[in-house]
C-alpha cells in the first residue's frame, strides 16, 4: 500500500510539473500580448495627449499665418497684373521677382490640368496634383474660376517634406490657379517658436525603456515622409497597403513589434490632406525577461506547495479514501452500463464519503426514474407522430380530391360556353390542377414537410398539356434541377407559376405552321446572394416588345405569387421566351 501510495505522489509531482511547464508556456503569449497591448495603450495616450497640445497651439498660431498668405497672395497677384497683364505671358523670372518683392514664399501657376506650369520653386515644375488624391483634385477643380481666396491647412510638401500652408487664387472665369505657399517653422521661428518632434520623442524614450524607437510619418498622396528627421521613409509594401485612417497596423521582426497607428493630428480640417501615422517600436525582448522571471518564481513556489500538498493528501488517501473508492468505482462502472438499480452502502465513518454515497443512490434512482419517463414519451410521440401523418395524409387527399371534382364541373360547363369563356376555364381548369398536383404529392410523399422541386414541375407539365391536348411529341420536355424539399406555402404559388409561364410558352411557343414542335427547358441555380433562380425557356419568339404586355392578369398574377413567397419574377426574350423566379432558399 504504501510502495503504492509513493508511486501515486511520484505521478502527481510528475504531472503537476508537466502540467505547469503547459500552462506557463500557454500563458506566456497570453501574459506577454496583455502587458505589450496595456504598455501600448498607456504610451498611444501620452503621444496623443501631446500631439493634441501641440495641435493646439499651431492652431493659433495658424490664423495668423493663413491671414498673413492670403494678404501675401493677394498682393502678389496685383503686382503680378500690374507688370504683365496678360496671366499667359508669366514666367518663372517673373514669379521669383514678385515672389522677392512680396515676401518669404514660393508662387506657382497651377493649369486647368492639375499641373504645375510655372514655379519660383524648380523641383515642382510638372507636378501633377491631380494624382494626390481624388479629393484634393476635386477642390482644386471647385477653385478654377471662382474668383475667391482658399487657404488650405498645413500640408507636407511632397518634393521636400516641408510643412507649408497654402493659398489658392483663381480669378473669376480664369482657367488657372495662383497659389502661394508658406514655411510654416520659418513663420515659427519669427515668432520665436520651434516645432520640434524630435524632442516630444526623446522624452518618450527616456520615460518607457521597452520604447526602442518612435516617429511621426506622413503620406502626401505622391511621397512618404518623417517629420522628426525630415527624410524620405520606406515602408513595406504590406504595411503601405493595409493602412487607413482608422486601423493599425503592426508586425514583428526580431523581437520589435512594430506599430502603426493613424493619428488625427493636423489633419481634422484638411479632409483632402495627408494621412499622419505614428511609428513605434516596442521591444519584445524586455518582456520576455520580465515575464521568464517572473513565472521562474511562481513555477518554483507552485513546486514546493505541490510536494507539500501532495505528501499530506498521500496521508489522507492511506488512511481514509483508498478502502472505498473500489466499490464507488464499481458503482460507477455498474451505472454506466445502465444498471441504475446499483446502491453504495450510506455506512462510513468519513462524512465526506456517506454524503457521496447517498448523492449516487439518488443520482442513479433519479436517472432511473427519468429514464422510464423518456421511454414513455418517446412511445407517446411516436404514437402522436403516427396519427398526425395519418391525419395529413387525408387532409391531402381529400383537398386533391375536390380539387379533382371542380376540374370535372369545370370540364363540363366548358362544353357549354362559346370559345372566348371556353378559353378562360381552360386557364382556370391548369391553375386548379396545379394546386392538385401539389396535394397529391404530398399525400403520395413519405415525407410530408414539403414536395419535390422535380417531381413538382414535372407533374405541372403533364398537366397543362394534358389540358391543352398536346402530347410527347408535339412538345418536348427538360429539367436540370436539384433535390429540393419545397415546403407547402411555396410549393403552391410556385406551381401557379409554373402553370402560367409553361401555359403561355404551350399556347405560343413552337412554329405557325407546325414544323417545329414546343420545346420547353427549366433550370435551377443558386444565387450567390443567396436564394435560388428558377429559370425557363422554349423555343417560341419570344415576348413582344409592345408596353404593357406584362400587364395581363397571367403576368399579373405570376408576379404577384413571387412576391408572396419573398420572391421576385423577371421576363426576357433570348431566343424565345424567358421566364426567371427568384425564389428564397427552401431551408431557411
Amino acid at each position: 500500500m504504501k510502495k503504492s501510495i509513493l508511486l501515486v505522489l511520484i505521478i502527481l509531482i510528475s504531472c503537476t510539473a508537466l502540467g505547469l511547464s503547459l500552462f506557463f508556456g500557454l500563458s506566456f503569449s497570453r501574459e506577454m500580448d496583455r502587458l505589450v497591448q496595456r504598455d501600448r495603450s498607456e504610451v498611444a495616450s501620452q503621444v496623443a495627449h501631446r500631439l493634441a497640445l501641440l495641435d493646439d497651439i499651431l492652431l493659433v498660431l495658424e490664423r495668423d499665418i493663413r491671414h498673413q498668405t492670403e494678404e501675401m497672395l493677394q498682393q502678389a497677384y496685383r503686382r503680378l497684373r500690374q507688370l504683365e497683364p496678360d496671366p499667359a505671358a508669366w514666367d518663372d523670372q517673373l514669379l521669383q521677382r514678385v515672389a522677392g518683392e512680396t515676401g518669404e514664399i514660393d508662387l506657382y501657376i497651377i493649369e486647368s490640368d492639375l499641373v504645375i506650369r510655372r514655379t519660383t520653386f524648380v523641383p515642382d515644375r510638372g507636378l501633377k496634383l491631380g494624382e494626390v488624391g481624388p479629393l484634393f483634385a476635386q477642390f482644386l477643380q471647385d477653385v478654377i474660376g471662382s474668383g475667391e481666396v482658399f487657404t488650405q491647412r498645413f500640408s507636407i510638401s511632397n518634393q521636400t517634406g516641408r510643412l507649408m500652408t497654402y493659398s489658392y487664387y483663381s480669378p473669376p472665369g480664369s482657367n488657372f490657379i495662383l497659389q502661394a505657399s508658406l514655411e510654416f517653422r520659418q513663420a515659427m521661428l519669427r515668432q520665436g517658436l520651434d516645432f520640434s518632434p524630435q524632442r516630444l520623442f526623446d522624452s518618450l524614450l527616456k520615460e518607457h525603456s521597452f520604447v526602442r524607437g518612435a516617429d511621426l510619418i506622413t503620406f502626401t498622396g505622391l511621397a512618404t515622409w518623417s517629420l522628426v528627421t525630415g527624410e524620405l521613409v520606406e515602408l513595406p509594401p504590406d504595411v503601405l497597403a493595409e493602412l487607413r485612417a482608422d486601423r493599425e497596423v503592426r508586425y514583428v521582426e526580431d523581437d520589435i513589434l512594430v506599430s502603426y497607428q493613424p493619428q488625427a493630428f493636423l489633419s481634422q480640417d484638411n479632409p483632402y490632406g495627408e494621412l499622419f501615422v505614428l511609428e513605434l517600436r516596442y521591444d519584445l525582448g524586455y518582456y520576455q525577461a520580465v515575464l521568464q522571471r517572473f513565472i521562474l518564481r511562481g513555477a518554483l513556489i507552485t513546486l514546493i506547495l505541490t510536494i507539500i500538498l501532495s505528501a499530506l493528501a498521500g496521508v489522507i488517501l492511506e488512511r481514509s479514501l483508498i478502502r472505498g473508492v473500489g466499490n464507488f468505482r464499481a458503482a460507477l462502472l455498474q451505472a454506466s452500463e445502465g444498471r441504475y438499480d446499483v446502491r453504495l452502502p450510506v455506512v462510513h465513518r468519513i462524512n465526506e464519503y456517506r454524503e457521496i454515497s447517498m448523492a449516487f443512490n439518488r443520482l442513479v434512482a433519479s436517472a432511473a426514474e427519468r429514464e422510464h419517463r423518456l421511454e414513455q414519451q418517446a412511445r407517446d410521440l411516436s404514437v402522436a407522430l403516427t396519427q398526425r401523418d395519418v391525419l395529413l395524409r387525408e387532409i391531402h387527399h381529400r383537398v386533391k380530391n375536390n380539387l379533382q371534382i371542380i376540374t370535372s364541373l369545370i370540364s363540363i360547363e366548358q362544353g357549354r360556353v362559346d370559345s372566348a369563356a371556353a378559353g378562360v376555364f381552360t386557364q382556370i381548369n391548369t391553375r386548379v390542377r396545379a394546386m392538385s398536383a401539389v396535394h397529391e404529392i404530398l399525400y403520395e410523399a413519405d415525407n410530408l414537410q414539403g414536395a419535390q422541386l422535380e417531381e413538382l414541375v414535372d407533374r405541372v407539365f403533364r398537366s397543362v398539356t394534358a389540358v391543352y391536348g398536346l402530347d410527347s411529341r408535339a412538345c418536348t420536355f427538360s429539367y436540370n434541377l436539384p433535390e429540393m424539399i419545397l415546403p407547402v406555402d411555396i410549393a403552391i404559388p410556385l406551381a401557379l407559376i409554373m402553370t402560367e409561364a409553361i401555359t403561355n410558352s404551350v399556347k405560343y411557343a413552337g412554329s405557325d405552321d407546325g414544323q417545329e414542335d414546343v420545346a420547353l427547358r427549366v433550370a435551377a441555380s443558386r444565387l450567390a446572394e443567396g436564394g435560388w433562380q428558377l429559370e425557363l425557356r422554349d423555343n417560341g419568339p419570344g415576348f413582344p416588345e409592345e408596353v404593357g404586355f406584362s400587364d395581363g392578369f397571367g403576368f399579373v398574377l405570376m408576379r404577384g405569387l413571387a412576391e408572396q413567397i419573398g420572391g421576385s419574377l423577371q421576363l426576357d426574350s433570348d431566343y424565345g421566351a424567358v421566364v426567371r423566379v427568384i425564389l428564397p432558399d427552401p431551408t431557411g
